[in-house]
């Protein structure tokens, strides 16, 4: 029987709050710079360089900034929420809002909890921080022959657009996200999983 791994109901309460945030942010910035970028604050007396009134179009860029990057961030904070890590006899399927990668258990041969600094490794799952599984490819991973919807321990890292969209597009690591619920339940039933094979 399938387990799946998600965001805790504590996360999924902060997360909710930052998205409100980002959205009253975003959308009060995006507001008022594009009221400024049409220039309805503008004065005669304001300066102007190449046609453009420095006073209301430098304002209006950088809330335009501010409302890009709160688009960004709330990105960010959906992809951890919406973040799910699905364990079966098959292998590890890791999903996400238009994303989704497998390894197959025959593929993998060890993992490895990072940072790997001694004394740091048993700390890593019970803090805040983001953790990476380094996933070692067996001695069955397949050299070709992949199939082109997964991205295996074995095979190219993602273009660089997957990556900047989903931190987690990596080849060799499985990301473990704080909001994850019971990561270290998820770590050891990996472990013991790999160690049955």
């Amino acid at each position: 029987m399938p387990k799946i791994y998600r965001a805790s109901s504590a996360a999924r309460i902060k997360a909710g709050i930052i998205l409100a945030i980002l959205v009253i942010i975003g959308g009060y910035s995006a507001r008022k710079g594009l009221g400024l970028w049409g220039g309805a604050s503008a004065k005669p007396s304001d300066p102007f360089l190449f046609g453009l009134n420095l006073n209301t179009t430098v304002s209006a860029l950088l809330l335009l900034l501010v409302a890009l990057a709160s688009l960004v961030v709330a990105w960010y904070v959906l992809v951890e929420l919406l973040t799910s890590v699905k364990l079966d006899t098959k292998g590890i399927e890791v999903s996400a809002p238009g994303y989704r990668r497998f390894y197959a258990w025959n593929e993998l041969g060890a993992v490895e909890l990072t940072p790997t600094e001694a004394g740091e490794v048993d700390s890593a799952l019970d803090d805040d921080k983001t953790t990476w599984l380094r996933l070692m490819p067996g001695p069955t991973a397949p050299a070709s022959e992949v199939a082109p919807s997964a991205l295996r321990p074995a095979q190219k890292p993602a273009p660089w657009w997957l990556r900047l969209l989903y931190p987690q597009a990596r080849p060799d690591c499985l990301l473990l996200y704080p909001a994850l619920a019971d990561r270290p339940a998820l770590v050891a039933a990996i472990q013991e999983r790999l160690a049955q094979v």
